[in-house]
């Protein structure tokens, strides 16, 4: 958003996934406007509700830890010992090896259910309003001759 304008930029993408983000991101605004200093989203609930996790549950496979939960102790910890520290790493890479493949592959199924229940609710918005040309009304030419090639 531009702060002296209050214009905001937004674009209907095809996909949402991460490349498509990362492009718009990328050609519209940084190449744009240069870097933003802030980017203002939904707060990422069109993904976590298309995909049933956050994105950092998808790439570490466990829920974000908050500063203030370090400095607050709000769980149980044990003291750090080297057989401790080297026990509870073997035990988090077994973890990851288990879930994260699971965890990624469930949100791929969920996005992919989710892309086909819009597409089967757009082409049914399609198919519901049928086009009835009538002499002289105006229509967009498509001239295929034209196209860059």
């Amino acid at each position: 958003m531009d702060y002296l304008t209050k214009w905001p930029e937004a674009k209907a993408i095809q996909r949402a996934n991460v490349k498509s983000v990362a492009k718009f991101v990328h050609q519209d605004l940084i190449c744009q406007y240069r870097c933003p200093k802030k980017l203002l989203s939904d707060q990422e609930t069109h993904f976590q509700d298309t995909t049933q996790a956050t994105p950092f549950e998808l790439v570490y496979s466990r829920t974000a830890t908050l500063p203030v939960e370090i400095e607050v102790k709000t769980y149980p910890t044990e003291p750090i010992t080297e057989k401790n520290f080297q026990r509870t790493l073997l035990k988090r890479t077994y973890n990851l090896m288990e879930t994260l493949e699971n965890k990624q592959q469930k949100a791929a199924d969920n996005i992919q259910k989710s892309q086909e229940k819009q597409k089967k609710r757009h082409n049914n918005q399609l198919l519901d309003k049928p086009v009835e040309f009538k002499i002289e009304n105006k229509v967009l030419l498509y001239y295929t001759k034209m196209k860059k090639q």
